[in-house]
């Protein structure tokens, strides 16, 4: 029962950090959207929102389209290609749990979720 008990602990250690490596995952990605938003507006405006099961960033300037889908862009291809180097630079699964949740982020790139969503609208709404 000890090797039992030692296992089932591993589990539930290695549970709560893809948790936490998840939260962080999802704070860098709209964080990341957050930043080259103040960037491209050189103002401090826009906060990040939380809210249940949800996080966002709220933008207060309306911008023009290329900037709205680089800004859109920079939150998934940032997380993804941090994974990807994570991967590389470690064969420790300690490592490659992150690097692979952080990988996982370029599913937002696909039109149903929230960033391809808002990519498709972009482009579709062109009016240049």
């Amino acid at each position: 029962t000890l090797m039992r008990s030692s296992a089932a602990s591993d589990v539930y250690k290695r549970q709560a950090f893809s948790y936490l490596v998840l939260l962080m995952s999802i704070i860098l990605h709209e964080t990341t959207h957050l930043i080259l938003y103040r960037k491209i507006t050189h103002h401090n405006h826009g906060y990040l929102s939380i809210k249940t099961l949800s996080m966002s960033i709220v933008r207060e300037k309306v911008l023009d389209r290329k900037s709205n889908i680089l800004i859109t862009f920079s939150g998934a291809i940032f997380v993804f290609f941090l994974g990807v180097l994570l991967y590389f630079l470690s064969d420790n699964l300690w490592i490659r749990i992150p690097a692979f949740i952080f990988m996982f982020h370029i599913i937002n790139l696909l039109p149903f979720f929230g960033d391809g969503h808002t990519i498709i609208t972009e482009l579709l709404n062109s009016n240049d």
